[in-house]
């Protein structure tokens, strides 16, 4: 079995001037002892939390709900649809290139996929498309920034903030 990549979670102890490795959990099948790995440690972030997430969609709700001034039929705003401008304007952008027929698939990989035109490579055509990941790829900083962006832009639409107010509509919402 050749593997390409593996990716997992682990800790790294210092011993002497070598390092020891150990995964967290079940070591990943495919590992080999008598086999020489390329390794790259790199610091795992803390993902967003639920919490966060909660509060997240109760202000795209609120922001919703303030821009249709109390109305809820289908012709008005989206908390989704906010949501998705809000990631075309301010998330991070990857610029992706494929073949026409695989538009569909992308859009199962990303949050947001906007096709921007078609590009030349060595003689085939591919469509350019701007990509965006959702919320459930941030780490718990970004999430506090977005947070702070999503608590202002209400206040700009005259929403008067009471965190414990908030914080029982998540609970009431949640069942909580």
């Amino acid at each position: 079995m050749v593997m390409k990549s593996i990716k997992f979670d682990g800790k790294v102890k210092r011993k002497g001037n070598a390092l020891e490795v150990s995964a967290l959990g079940a070591l990943p099948e495919g590992i080999r002892e008598d086999v020489v790995y390329d390794i790259t440690i790199r610091e795992k972030k803390q993902v967003r939390t639920i919490p966060q997430n909660a509060l997240m969609w109760w202000t795209y709700r609120k922001e919703a709900e303030i821009l249709n001034a109390g109305y809820k039929g289908e012709e008005g705003v989206d908390p989704w649809e906010l949501y998705n401008q809000d990631l075309l304007r301010m998330g991070d952008a990857t610029l992706v290139d494929v073949i026409p027929e695989a538009i569909e698939e992308l859009k199962r990989v990303f949050r947001v996929v906007v096709p921007l035109g078609a590009v030349e490579h060595d003689g085939k055509t591919y469509i350019r498309c701007d990509c965006r990941t959702g919320s459930s790829e941030w780490d718990k900083d970004k999430m506090a920034k977005w947070l702070e962006y999503r608590i202002r832009r209400l206040e700009s639409l005259g929403y008067k903030f009471d965190m414990q107010n908030v914080i029982d509509e998540i609970k009431n919402e949640w069942e909580v």
